[in-house]
């Protein structure tokens, strides 16, 4: 095999095989850019969800220290006696 048909030959491979991976790194890349803002919006909506729970639960929890006051101020009022 002399040296031309050697660079002839390293030329057919190389240069498809280069070209081959850039085209699959390029790809991969896409598909985890896609991936990644799949998962930011999947992140955002979890967020907001924990948002929302909390703030219902805050709610609630000052619902039940208003009741707590409310059955406080009517046990001084009746000086530590429950009402019937």
């Amino acid at each position: 095999m002399n040296n031309s048909t050697l660079n002839w030959v390293v030329t057919a491979l190389l240069i498809p095989l280069a070209f081959g991976a850039y085209l699959y790194t390029y790809a991969v890349d896409g598909k985890a850019e896609d991936r990644a803002q799949t998962v930011k919006q999947e992140v955002q909506q979890q967020a907001q969800e924990i948002k929302k729970d909390l703030k219902e639960q805050i709610v609630q929890s000052e619902q039940r220290v208003q009741e707590a006051l409310k059955e406080l101020k009517e046990l001084i009022k009746n000086g530590g006696r429950p009402t019937p």
